[in-house]
């Protein structure tokens, strides 16, 4: 038989397994530690919570965040920099993201291009259809004032 508290660690670990965001409350039950004392690690080890989930956004958001954390990521390696001494791999590690998002961006850039491009061919073909729709009606009232004045058969 399993205890109130195992039940409760499995119904955390299940929450965040599923993908809820997790909490000082979730990761307390999980851990068996109180609240508290993980915010405070948290705080004193800069943990980080994953920003609001993607699902929905345009390529184009989600690329942003990801430049803006390449950029906080940036920010850290300087700060954490002693004495001009820096971490090479974190380095490497930050620019070959960098050169990836630049081109996911290019790749974004060029389906935002190919979609105003099919806006306007939609915009050019909705007007080369309104003018043969204006001359059909055209023809068709010619034709019915020739039919009524008896120059041409119905």
């Amino acid at each position: 038989m399993s205890s109130a508290r195992t039940v409760a660690a499995w119904s955390a670990m299940r929450a965040v397994y599923e993908g809820a965001l997790p909490n000082a409350d979730l990761l307390a039950v999980i851990s068996r530690r109180h609240p508290r004392t993980i915010e405070r690690r948290a705080a004193r080890e800069d943990w980080r919570m994953p920003e609001e989930r993607t699902d929905g956004l345009s390529h184009g958001e989600r690329i942003s965040r990801l430049v803006k954390r390449l950029v906080g990521e940036m920010e850290a390696i300087q700060r954490d920099g002693k004495g001009g001494v820096y971490d090479k791999a974190r380095i490497e590690t930050v620019a070959a993201l960098m050169r990836a998002v630049e081109k996911a961006g290019g790749i974004v850039g060029a389906e935002a291009g190919m979609q105003e491009q099919q806006k306007k061919t939609d915009a050019d073909k909705a007007d080369i259809l309104r003018r043969v729709d204006e001359r059909i009606v055209e023809l068709a009232r010619f034709f019915a004032e020739e039919i009524l004045a008896g120059r041409a058969d119905a």
